[in-house]
């Protein structure tokens, strides 16, 4: 920047610590900040620079750190937010303490509205979601900080409704499952992270049956389905339907016996 008459005027670009594509354009008139822009990249965001200590904001639009100090202009911002009666409006974005951006979306008066993206501190992106009057509506997809998906599924009025996929880290498949209005619907898959079957079900209303398939494939076996518990078949609960995914091996095949009558093991 320049100087005129020992006061600073103009543009005046402030780098963060370490990097050549993130900087603040600021312009000075009289020696004093007229307006600030955020760049990252291609991105950037206008606002007030202010330390933010989660007092009441005025209406605006801000770039806050938090602090008693003065705002650092080599560090990034940590929140950009545009606010109206004190709730946010507009485009929020959140910054990782390294620069990284955190999260990104609209709100309107408060209530989300559109897509949000989340990041990891790596940079890689971790979630995308839609919101529709602060209730998840439509798609959302999450991955892991490997770039390979975790998981994938679909809101209607705040609730999974429809098809819903998560996989292993590695890109295998690792549950297929459909919603009805938040709840478990119909036609359900689990794999084993090798590939092979470990469970398919068919659950509406939290009734129905699953049959599990031991880690080795050499043992499977049917069971009764209530209020989302697996039931053994002399009548007490073996584990729950969201075990199955939590589970690494099915205890069924493993020489131990869960069920009192020891249906879950092969009969001799």
């Amino acid at each position: 920047g320049q100087y005129k008459g020992g006061i600073k005027t103009g543009n005046w670009k402030y780098y963060i610590q370490g990097h050549t594509d993130r900087y603040y354009n600021l312009k000075f008139i009289d020696g004093e900040i007229a307006s600030v822009n955020y760049h990252d990249g291609d991105e950037q965001w206008a606002g007030t620079p202010i330390m933010h200590k989660d007092s009441v904001i005025a209406n605006g639009t801000y770039l806050a750190q938090t602090g008693d100090s003065e705002y650092n202009f080599n560090l990034s911002p940590e929140v950009f937010v545009q606010m109206i009666d004190n709730s946010s409006h507009g485009r929020l974005t959140r910054w990782w303490g390294n620069g990284e951006v955190y999260s990104e979306g609209n709100y309107t008066y408060g209530k989300k509205q559109g897509k949000f993206s989340w990041w990891y501190e790596s940079g890689g992106l971790k979630e995308t979601r839609f919101w529709n009057d602060d209730k998840p509506a439509g798609n959302t997809t999450q991955w892991y900080e490997n770039g390979k998906k975790y998981a994938e599924g679909t809101y209607k009025k705040g609730m999974l409704h429809g098809q819903l996929i998560w996989w292993y880290e590695d890109g295998q498949k690792k549950e297929e499952v459909n919603f009805l209005q938040g709840e478990r619907d119909g036609f359900a898959w689990w794999w084993y992270p090798d590939g092979a079957k470990k469970g398919v079900a068919d659950i509406s209303n939290g009734l129905g049956k699953i049959t599990l398939f031991s880690l080795d494939g050499t043992h499977t076996k049917q069971y009764e389905v209530m209020e989302n518990q697996i039931f053994c078949s002399s009548g007490e609960i073996l584990f729950s339907i969201d075990q199955v995914s939590t589970n690494a091996p099915m205890p069924i095949g493993d020489g131990t016996c869960d069920c009192a009558d020891c249906s879950d093991e092969p009969s001799n």
